[in-house]
């Protein structure tokens, strides 16, 4: 049991605006870590992560 991510909201250096993903994730469990290693690479500046705790 551990922590569900709802949604994340990354925000880059572009033009393109905010990208926000919200679950289910497609990808699965992985997902959400492939979002997030893609946003580094890409030199995005900020990362919000919205999470809730499992009862």
């Amino acid at each position: 049991m551990g922590d569900v991510v709802e949604e994340l909201l990354i925000v880059g250096g572009g033009w393109d605006g905010p990208a926000t993903h919200a679950a289910p994730f497609k990808g699965g469990r992985a997902a959400p870590q492939k979002l997030l290693h893609a946003a580094y690479k890409r030199g995005d500046t900020s990362v919000e992560v919205r999470m809730r705790r499992q009862a």
